[in-house]
């Protein structure tokens, strides 16, 4: 039986739609198949986690790419990228991951740089960190328990006519340590690892203490036997020293004698102590230079050096310092430090003012304009301090948080975030110091 020509084109058509429907599913994107073909340029992210093979590629919300490749390089993500040939991306730019709502499916994002020049096919773009969803609100949570916790505390201070600037310091200061308790938590492991460093420096410390303990104990050893080899010379100054006492007490007849004629008025002391005059204005004289003596005796000078270890960058950053306190009130600190990142030095001049247990200081830090608070607690055994600087820097300035424990009077340990506002570039530091005070 032949077949008839209506079941033939109905079998021909049904076989072309059933192939076009697999395209579409293999494909995608049936617009893709038509589009020419685009150059690759490549990204490396920490995690490309909910990102798949033919997700689009955007830039300031146009589509302008897909995703062509998602492969481990050492143990970070290399994403290879297609981009459609009409689309240039400017040197500068910066590519992260994005989601479509809180649910939606991830996609490659590229945050436009403003130079001149554009990438060419092959090169690798810089990366931003994605943002998660879930730590996002973890921490926005913690940091809002934090915040209300320390607000209870503070509330009856505020109640007090401290001002308003002395209120909003308070509050950003509060904000503050909420994130820095919150980076804590998340950096546990790394900080555990950082106290087994410190523990094996202090060991090597203790060994280095005991080694010239030993040395001293054999100079103190060598002293006594030279002591015992020259006894007789010391004989000899023990009755040198009796002669010179003998003459001390002629001295003190001669000087008694003098006194005798000053008590009478003769000679210029005499009429010194005599007129009155003369007395008023030596008393007076007197007076200015205990003046004088007592503003001088006022400062209180000190100073120190430290050192801090960057986990992250595994650098290592020194610096000397010096502070002069008059009354224990104004403040005025040099410094020089090194910066390993630029491998130069840099200097801090600030000058500050301390009420009770808070110093708000402000000047140079780091060669960058800047201001910072210190509150110092526990007899000065604990300080904790906050700094912001370098307000000109793109996209916002540089904040650093740290504390200091005093287990003795001039050492001190150290623990700190730097530019913790920027997660690039955010950096947990500890180390030593060593203060004179």
């Amino acid at each position: 039986m032949t077949m008839k020509r209506e079941m033939k084109v109905g079998l021909f058509l049904s076989g072309f739609f059933l192939l076009l429907a697999v395209l579409i599913l293999s494909v995608g994107d049936v617009q893709e198949l038509f589009k020419k073909q685009g150059y690759r340029v490549y990204a490396v992210f920490d995690s490309a986690l909910g990102l798949e093979k033919n997700a689009a590629v955007k830039m300031a919300g146009i589509k302008i790419g897909l995703v062509k490749g998602i492969a481990l390089d050492g143990r970070r993500a290399r994403v290879t990228m297609s981009i459609y040939p009409d689309y240039r991306i400017p040197h500068g730019s910066k590519a992260t991951l994005a989601s479509l709502g809180i649910l939606g499916e991830k996609y490659v994002e590229i945050v436009p740089g403003r130079e001149a020049s554009y990438y060419e096919p092959e090169e690798v773009m810089d990366s931003l960190p994605p943002i998660s969803f879930d730590q996002l609100g973890t921490q926005l949570m913690s940091l809002g328990e934090d915040i209300k916790k320390v607000a209870t505390s503070v509330n009856s201070v505020l109640q007090k006519d401290l001002g308003p600037n002395l209120r909003k310091t308070l509050e950003n200061l509060a904000s503050l340590t909420g994130e820095f308790d919150s980076l804590l938590k998340e950096n546990r492991s790394s900080l555990h690892q950082a106290l087994e460093d410190s523990g094996q420096t202090f060991s090597t410390i203790n060994r280095e203490v005991e080694r010239v303990s030993g040395r001293l104990q054999e100079t103190l050893n060598e002293i006594k036997g030279l002591v015992q080899e020259n006894r007789p010379g010391v004989q000899e100054s023990l009755k040198k020293l009796d002669e010179a006492l003998t003459g001390l007490k002629e001295s003190l007849e001669s000087l008694q004698t003098v006194l005798g004629r000053i008590e009478k008025g003769e000679g210029t002391a005499g009429k010194l102590v005599q007129e009155t005059d003369l007395y008023d204005e030596a008393k007076e004289t007197v007076d200015q230079i205990k003046r004088i003596t007592t503003s001088v005796s006022a400062l209180d000078f000190g100073g120190g050096v430290q050192g801090a270890y960057y986990g992250s960058s595994e650098l290592f950053k020194g610096s000397l310092y010096g502070r002069l306190w008059w009354k224990n009130r104004a403040l005025l600190s040099a410094g020089f430090i090194h910066n390993p990142w630029e491998d130069k030095f840099v200097y801090s001049l600030e000058a500050g003012w301390r009420w009770r247990g808070l110093v708000a200081r402000g000047g140079l830090i780091e060669s960058r304009f800047g201001a910072g608070l210190d509150w110092y607690l526990l007899n000065n055994r604990l300080a904790l301090s906050a700094e912001a600087f370098d307000f000109n820097r793109s996209p916002r300035p540089q904040f650093r948080v740290y504390g200091r424990v005093y287990p003795v009077k001039n050492f001190y340990l150290l623990l700190g975030l730097d530019d913790f506002s920027l997660a690039e570039r955010r950096e947990i530091f500890f180390g030593l110091g060593l203060e004179l005070r």
